[in-house]
């Protein structure tokens, strides 16, 4: 199936030119409503403010606060990229949302749709990387900084865009010529891949296991295990008595992997609520003949993109050190300029954030 191309018509008007010329008026018509229009188009432009401005901010502030270790921290950042680029994608999906067709033609339908499926794998993968991480750095303490580096890490994730490469490249050649299985969705107004065409289906099995089966279960895994072990060695540290030599910064370390744990899980009980109800229709849609709500449709598809920039809140509410830094980080930046006497914005102070606090320099004029 081709993406829907809507050619414009004339209408019955015409415009009066300057020369006194009667030209006609072209118009699009569209199939939905103009409440439908407005509706998906501010839902569709929120989104893409959100994804785009939180993990921009993200990518900003994860440098420079020490609230998680190094190798998370990069994984983090890891993960803000890809939800990024899943905000790219969705840029795609606004002038349709607003024209109800796709005006790029065929070759860009086929490209973001491969895209978007390629970053939802890889933030999957890593996500599991993310929670694997967690359950090394609290049931493997002493032994955490020789077995996780950086170094492995940056080969964890190149490995990680590898495979779902090579996976999504596995699907889109299935059928002759290559990509036939990327259509246009006109009710979440983008192009995706279609995994239950019977052309892909058993190929779309296997991508899935991968991708999807497979991080869902060590996810779950990791997290119950790690969590189960975080309480009960918060219960022993709570158990020690006060004038143990050990005992303050024990509390320290279990308050902060605590935290961390906490935040792990929140950042992938929200995955699961953002990606189930979008799998439970996809599932309802390839096998069933009754169609569903086009409103039900497009909630379970932009529920799954709103996880792309939940992320960022879930940092700023839950963790203080990142509060701390963003602020910081804000208020340099706006400390740092002054109004001249004619209006123009002109540099006061230099500004340099280190480890959360903003750390002033005077300007040489």
């Amino acid at each position: 199936m081709e993406p829907q191309l809507l050619t414009p018509c004339l209408s019955a008007g015409t415009n009066l030119t300057m020369e006194g010329e009667l030209l006609p008026v072209l118009e699009f018509h569209t199939s939905a409503s103009l409440a439908t229009v407005i509706l998906r188009t501010l839902s569709i432009v929120i989104a893409f403010l959100l994804i785009i401005t939180s993990n921009f901010v993200n990518l900003i502030v994860l440098p420079r606060t020490n609230c998680f270790g190094e190798v998370t921290q990069f994984l983090l950042m890891s993960l803000a990229v890809e939800d990024f680029l899943i905000g790219v994608c969705l840029a795609f999906a606004i002038w349709p949302a607003v024209a109800d067709f796709w005006p790029f033609g065929d070759a860009v339908c086929k490209i973001i749709g491969s895209l978007g499926t390629l970053l939802a794998a890889a933030s999957s993968l890593t996500l599991m990387c993310i929670s694997v991480d967690r359950f090394l750095a609290v049931t493997r303490p002493l032994r955490y900084v020789t077995i996780v580096t950086l170094k492995r890490a940056r080969f964890v994730i190149t490995a990680v865009w590898l495979v779902c490469f090579i996976f999504i490249a596995f699907v889109d050649t299935a059928t002759w010529p290559p990509l036939q299985n990327i259509e246009y969705d006109t009710v979440l107004c983008n192009c995706i891949v279609k995994f239950f065409d019977d052309r892909v289906f058993p190929r779309a099995l296997a991508a899935a296991a991968v991708c999807v089966v497979l991080p869902s279960i060590i996810i779950t895994a990791t997290n119950a295990k790690l969590l189960v072990v975080t309480i009960a060695h918060a219960k022993r540290i709570d158990a020690l008595p006060r004038n143990h030599n050990f005992n303050d910064g024990g509390r320290r370390i279990s308050s902060r992997e605590f935290k961390a744990v906490r935040t792990t899980l929140v950042i992938t009980g929200i995955y699961y609520m953002a990606w189930a109800p979008f799998l439970a229709t996809q599932i309802y849609l390839a096998f069933s003949s009754v169609a569903i709500a086009d409103w039900l449709h497009f909630l379970s598809g932009y529920l799954v993109l709103s996880n792309s920039w939940w992320n960022v809140f879930i940092y700023s509410f839950m963790n203080k050190s990142f509060r701390k830094t963003l602020a910081d980080f804000v208020a340099a930046k706006c400390a740092c300029y002054q109004r001249s006497n004619d209006g123009e914005m002109m540099p006061t102070q230099a500004f340099v954030v280190t480890d959360g606090r903003a750390i002033s320099t005077p300007q040489v004029s």
